[in-house]
């Protein structure tokens, strides 16, 4: 629990209720929350490279914003990629490597 509190003192008293609600929402006792979970993370690259090449610059700064909005949540839930992947990851989706926490 006091975890949770050094997360919450981080923020002003405005945005703890939306943390609040966060957590709530993505909690364990949500069956969704993993499926939304992962959906999210695939779809805001966090587990795969974003440089697409020398030509593509504005596509990987728009998934850049993308997978930076991924990591607001994960900041708001309190867990880092690896606690991700360890709670909420199916398996079979992904193999963890060093090279894909980067």
């Amino acid at each position: 629990m006091a975890k949770q509190v050094t997360l919450l003192s981080r923020f002003k008293p405005s945005e703890r209720k939306l943390i609040r609600s966060y957590q709530r929402l993505f909690g364990k006792d949500n069956p969704d929350a993993r499926v939304i979970l992962n959906h999210l993370a695939d779809s805001c690259h966090m587990f795969q490279s974003t440089f697409l090449g020398s030509g593509e610059r504005d596509e990987m700064l728009f998934q850049e914003g993308e997978r930076n909005v991924f990591l607001r949540i994960l900041t708001y839930l309190n867990l880092s990629p690896e606690e991700l992947l360890e709670k909420y990851h199916e398996e079979e989706d992904v193999e963890v490597t060093d090279e894909n926490l980067v």
